[in-house]
């Protein structure tokens, strides 16, 4: 005769999250270029948009995307 056993696997998962702003994220390129020993003028982040739209080509709205960051330094 044959015995059958269910087995119920629980696997539990932490998930931490960090949230950064604009400014967060020009201090952290600051702060590495200082590192590096240049002296950072200004951040410009660039962004470009593009129209995305559902699976059947309906509405179509424009969604930014990231395309970088250009940082003027002195050395």
């Amino acid at each position: 005769m044959e015995k059958k056993t269910i087995i119920k696997e629980v696997v539990e998962r932490t998930v931490l999250e960090y949230h950064y702003s604009k400014e967060d994220v020009e201090e952290l390129i600051v702060a590495d270029l200082k590192c590096k020993g240049y002296k950072p003028n200004e951040v410009k982040f660039k962004t470009d948009y593009k129209y995305v739209s559902d699976e059947w080509g309906m509405n179509a709205h424009p969604t930014t995307v990231f395309k970088g960051a250009v940082i003027e330094v002195e050395n």
